[in-house]
């Protein structure tokens, strides 16, 4: 990872949903992954493979930009994918486009694993192994993606944090919207192409409901909108093209 991005946006490109679909489309069926009928192939002795398990249903792929957003948002995620697809020829990583829900895969090793003699309830304790070892598994692929994308748009909306009256602090509810942003200031930065990095500037019902707040620090995240990324779409199109387009967004910051 190079740079992150605060971006606020709503429903701009909207317009650009079908293309971002396509394309994740055209990425699933490269991946061939059949979630529902998934097998658990690799045992050893009884043993399940967490790394093979992680790849087939976390698997990493080649993008350019990691898009951090929450799941109500999903729409807006893969309209800006279609845009970044059709504008630059930049190819983005949605991770509900391409990966299994964690939920099913744990559905599946719960059914297998974790019942009561009755095989009607769960075991309390063989649950929580479970679901420690997927959420990890999960975990660390969104590390591993996040350290091979160049850079990360985080929509910033009312579904990805919360922010209280009366209150400085920005806070969000989602525990993977949290472990992102805390990887963006945690990872390596660095770029492969050489990019002229003077221009960048400094830069992240009866029953009670469950709700836990995360702090966050948007500070390290350069804050980007619509009107910006129509700047850099203008600047793209006139330019020579003989440069990386992310080049143009990053030299845009001046």
């Amino acid at each position: 990872m190079y740079l992150g991005f605060n971006v606020e946006i709503a429903d701009e490109f909207t317009n650009y949903y079908h293309e971002g679909n396509r394309v994740n489309g055209e990425n699933q069926k490269k991946l061939s992954r059949d979630f529902n009928n998934y097998v658990f192939k690799h045992v050893d002795s009884g043993v399940l493979s967490g790394e093979e398990i992680q790849n087939d249903w976390f698997p990493s792929i080649h993008a350019d930009v990691f898009i951090s957003h929450s799941h109500k948002d999903e729409k807006i995620a893969i309209g800006l994918a279609g845009w970044l697809k059709s504008k630059f020829k930049l190819n983005s990583f949605i991770d509900s486009g391409l990966w299994g829900y964690s939920n099913d895969l744990l559905k599946q090793i719960d059914h297998d694993y974790c019942l009561n003699e009755d095989g009607k309830t769960f075991d309390y304790n063989k649950r929580n192994y479970s679901t420690s070892h997927i959420h990890m598994m999960l975990a660390n692929s969104l590390l591993k993606m996040i350290d091979k994308t160049e850079c990360i748009f985080f929509l910033n909306t009312p579904n990805s944090i919360v922010s209280p009256k009366d209150s400085i602090e920005s806070s969000t509810q989602s525990p993977w919207i949290y472990t992102e942003l805390i990887a963006m200031k945690v990872v390596r930065k660095k770029i492969d192409r050489k990019v002229k990095r003077e221009f960048v500037a400094e830069i992240f019902n009866a029953q009670k409901e469950l709700k836990i707040n995360y702090t966050v620090d948007l500070n390290d995240l350069v804050k980007i909108d619509h009107d910006f990324l129509n700047k850099w779409e203008n600047k793209w199109i006139h330019s020579t093209k003989e440069n990386h387009p992310l080049d143009d967004l990053y030299t845009s910051l001046k």
